[in-house]
């Protein structure tokens, strides 16, 4: 169960290079894509636009997206290619040993339990899309980028503090962070909010100053932003 899960999330190293059908060919990050519009970074400049600048393509005007796949990253974009036929050949397997391990009556409790989980998480993945979409169209990316992007100490701690304050239910927080990382958030900014998000919110500081007080609650909230913040800065100096 847990190789089916590493495979069908397996993510695609490549970067695209996409050709125009004016002929411009432009070496680039997909980060946002809908039905007519392509959100993108640059990868190399292009004209007078530096490497790093984001800007949206029309898919009308999209001719070709060939991968682009760093030099020894080559087997990590095979496995991407052909994801689905170990996923599938995972479940298979388990499959066949649950068919052979578990009698009736167990695996009828574990699918009505599967089935009472995903009634749970999957209104919530829904709202999480729900905010992602308000999140990319509501904030301007300036602000994200000036509050939150980078690597600096600032940035880090900034994105630890929202994170301690914002409740984010199950899973909600990946789709918000994508959307927040396509308007310019910084890796490790993101790593920390999304460190601090689920240790802290301001309905469970609340409940933690009611049980402990408020020195050890304030100690408890210092040390998760602090520590949420150094976590950030590191991975952002490694993962750029």
């Amino acid at each position: 169960m847990i190789t089916f899960l590493v495979f069908s999330d397996w993510a695609n190293p490549s970067q695209t290079i996409i050709e125009k059908t004016d002929g411009t060919h432009m070496h680039v990050t997909v980060l946002i894509r809908t039905a007519e519009k392509y959100r993108v970074q640059l990868e190399e400049p292009l004209g007078d636009l530096k490497k790093g600048a984001k800007l949206m393509i029309d898919r009308s005007d999209i001719a070709a997206e060939p991968d682009y796949t760093q030099e020894g990253h080559e087997w990590v974009a095979w496995v991407f290619h052909h994801r689905w036929y170990f996923a599938g050949a995972c479940f298979l397997g388990v499959l066949a040993m649950s068919l052979g391990w578990f009698d009736r009556d167990e695996l009828a409790e574990w699918m009505d339990q599967t089935w009472d989980f995903s009634k749970s998480i999957i209104p919530l993945l829904f709202g999480g899309v729900l905010v992602t979409g308000f999140v990319g169209t509501l904030i301007p990316e300036r602000i994200v980028a000036r509050w939150v992007g980078g690597d600096s100490f600032t940035s880090n701690l900034v994105a630890s503090m929202i994170g301690g304050m914002w409740y984010f239910a199950t899973l909600t927080e990946i789709p918000i962070l994508e959307a927040l990382l396509g308007l310019g958030m910084g890796r490790g900014p993101a790593l920390a909010l999304l460190l601090a998000g689920p240790a802290l919110s301001l309905p469970s500081i609340a409940v933690i100053y009611s049980v402990i007080g408020f020195k050890k609650t304030l100690t408890f909230v210092v040390l998760t932003v602090i520590m949420s913040t150094c976590a950030g800065m590191v991975f952002g100096w490694f993962f750029v």
